[in-house]
């Protein structure tokens, strides 16, 4: 690559509270109204997306999102006496039940002995690919280590490196918070024993009044009514906060001149997955005919007639029940029957259920209650992403790989988004494959699917004789917002894609690392890597690794490559000591090529001569670099009068020279006539 395109630094974030949606860049999660309503310094915009959780991006919290959790945070009991000991110990392991706010009390005890409003506050997702020997911390940072989804062999061995960690925390006077499972694991003990606090958690309707204090709605008229209580007599402080949410997008739905008790009504029965509801209009329901036209509308809601006319026709032969020619001129047509199930509305030509979360309340029902119909059900899903009939339009796709990603996600079934992805991205179409790639995106995103999916991904990605269908769908994954919340494991699923032998794939991978770098602005992240690739990595991540070292100094990006001198001094020093030598021959020269038609030639230069003949560099090192410039030159010049001055290359080569050589006992420089 040798554009002169400018890299694209991250947008300014912007705080989106409503459908308790967080956006960077303007981006909502989920899907939205056109509608919107400014509050103070908020703008709160109303939708019908699932997808709210925390945004993070490049490894740090995003500040607006810090702030709309700061506004919404329901303090634990004991929170004073866990802010107290962070800020004692400048270290706190936590642990609490899964839903119990973890993840929120650690990030806001951070926030809260950093002393400022937005600190940086640096994430840490452990997994079997997490390095952490090769983390740097700032001084004085605060950062969120989160074991609470590692696998149990992962953190078996974790021991070494967090206690090395910690010696880089204690070094770099940082604060951290670590967050353990539920049963904290007997092999960390040594380290954690008198460090530790268990989570205290908050009562559910204090939750749901931090959440809804920040809106319009009548907190104590909500609170006042029975069916909150009842609701709520179990739930764990996540729990609350999604009911917030239903109530907050029901008020919407509804309109303002809505009673709110008719809202908290409507919204606690979504909360409720509407249960008692579906009992009756399926569970007592004979007639399967009823049964499939519910569970097509439920899978493809919002979706043309048509659509669901043919996806119905699917599942009934997928389930046994192929439906009969008959008169053609005789019965109820396709629409007059949706007419008669209740709470169906219609819309161009389009039919949906027109309460709150139902759609997903069915998938819900009939998976949890007829465990016989769930593998069927996932044939279904599979053969109408692969066509011919029905012909899914762009929203139909959406909404199904959507509800078929929460059905899995809600029911602790991930294992059919493998299935099924599979089989999409092994289809041979473009159209599948993109669905294969929301499918799993949209999974590796969410609290309750991401841990399993991002282990999937790895395995994924560490299969030497992984099928080309299943490298491009991890590759599409990595490039996605999977990549830009998660850089660091993307990165690291690359770099298990850049052990293939084959050299698309390896073309690949360095053009989603270059991608992610101009998107995410995640230079910083990918230096890391690359000193990672080239001090442990294997000999084809390492080659890959030069490549990504030019590309990213390929392309002129301004001061925002500067602020990193030290970062590539490292990169090359690691390089620079490679057993590889005519991998170390071939980068330099590469490197010096770059330089000859840069207008950063100074800065490239001073990064190589820097990791050369930096005060600890052994004088080996020195000389191999001067070789490697004499043979990338083709001479060794001994006068420089004797040579074209003009020459951009001599050039180079001759300021290279002016850095090494001062610090080499032995080698000659290059002299002028005068001075012979």
């Amino acid at each position: 690559m040798t554009t002169m395109d400018d890299f694209t630094t991250p947008a300014n974030s912007t705080s989106v509270t409503g459908d308790a949606n967080v956006t960077v860049g303007g981006d909502v999660v989920g899907s939205v109204f056109i509608n919107s309503q400014k509050r103070h310094e908020l703008i709160q915009i109303f939708g019908d997306g699932t997808g709210y959780r925390d945004l993070i991006v490049r490894d740090e919290i995003d500040p607006g999102h810090l702030i709309w959790l700061k506004a919404r945070f329901a303090k634990p009991d004991n929170f004073t006496e866990i802010v107290d000991s962070l800020r004692d110990d400048k270290v706190l392991f936590l642990h609490g039940r899964p839903r119990s706010g973890r993840w929120t009390v650690g990030v806001c005890a951070l926030e809260v002995v950093s002393g400022i409003e937005t600190p940086t506050i640096n994430v840490i997702d452990f997994d079997e690919g997490t390095q952490l020997a090769l983390r740097r911390v700032a001084q004085e940072a605060h950062v969120l280590l989160d074991l609470t989804d590692t696998d149990s062999e992962v953190l078996d061995d974790a021991e070494d490196q967090l206690r090395s960690f910690l010696g880089t925390i204690a070094a770099a006077d940082a604060h951290l918070v670590v967050l353990l499972p539920e049963l904290p694991p007997l092999g960390l003990q040594p380290l954690y024993q008198g460090r530790i606090k268990a989570i205290t958690e908050p009562d559910a309707e204090h939750v749901l009044r931090a959440h809804l204090q920040t809106t319009e709605i009548p907190v104590k008229e909500v609170l006042s009514g029975r069916e909150i209580s009842e609701a709520l007599a179990s739930a764990h402080p996540a729990d609350a906060a999604r009911l917030a949410d239903l109530i907050v997008r029901e008020h919407h739905l509804a309109g303002e001149d809505t009673a709110i008790s008719v809202v908290v009504g409507q919204a606690v029965l979504a909360y409720g997955n509407w249960s008692a509801e579906l009992i009756s209009v399926y569970d007592k329901e004979d007639d399967w005919n009823r049964r499939s036209l519910l569970l097509t509308v439920a899978l493809l809601d919002g979706c043309s007639t048509e659509t669901q006319y043919w996806a119905e026709r699917k599942l009934l032969t997928t389930a046994g029940y192929p439906p009969t020619a008959g008169n053609l001129l005789e019965g109820r047509g396709f629409a007059g029957r949706l007419t008669e199930l209740k709470g169906v509305r219609f819309t161009d030509d389009r039919a949906r259920f027109d309460r709150l979360d139902y759609d997903r309340s069915v998938l819900r029902h009939v998976w949890r209650g007829y465990p016989e119909l769930r593998d069927k059900l996932v044939e279904w899903v599979t053969n109408l992403g692969l066509g011919p009939q029905p012909r899914l339009d762009g929203d139909a796709t959406a909404g199904m790989v959507d509800r078929f990603f929460d059905l899995c996600a809600s029911q602790d079934a991930v294992k059919y988004i493998a299935q099924v992805a599979e089989s999409w991205a092994g289809s041979g179409k473009t159209a599948q494959a993109s669905m294969a790639a929301d499918l799993v995106t949209a999974a590796a995103l969410d609290d309750r699917s991401a841990a399993v999916v991002h282990r999937l991904l790895n395995r994924w990605a560490g299969k030497p004789d992984l099928s080309p269908a299943l490298v491009r769908l991890v590759l599409k994954v990595c490039r996605s917002e999977f990549g830009r919340r998660y850089t660091d494991k993307a990165l690291t699923r690359l770099g298990n894609l850049a052990l293939h032998h084959e050299r698309w794939v390896n073309d690949e991978v360095v053009a989603a690392v270059l991608d992610l770098v101009r998107s995410n602005g995640a230079f910083p992240q990918v230096l890391t890597k690359l000193d990672e690739w080239m001090r442990s990595g294997k000999e084809r991540q390492r080659a890959v690794a030069v490549r990504i070292l030019r590309e990213l100094l390929g392309t002129r990006s301004g001061e925002f490559i500067g602020v990193h001198q030290q970062a590539l001094v490292r990169v090359w020093r690691a390089l620079l000591a490679l057993e590889d030598h005519a991998l170390v021959y071939e980068a330099i020269g590469s490197w010096l090529d770059l330089a000859t038609g840069s207008d950063r030639q100074d800065f490239l230069l001073s990064v190589l001569g820097e990791a050369a003949a930096g005060s600890d560099a052994p004088v080996a090192r020195i000389g191999a670099v001067r070789m490697a410039s004499d043979g990338w030159l083709g001479f060794v010049p001994r006068y420089w009068e004797d040579h074209d001055r003009t020459d951009r290359r001599l050039a180079v080569h001759h300021s290279l020279a002016e850095q090494l050589l001062p610090r080499h006992p032995f080698t000659p420089q290059p002299i002028l006539n005068g001075d012979s």
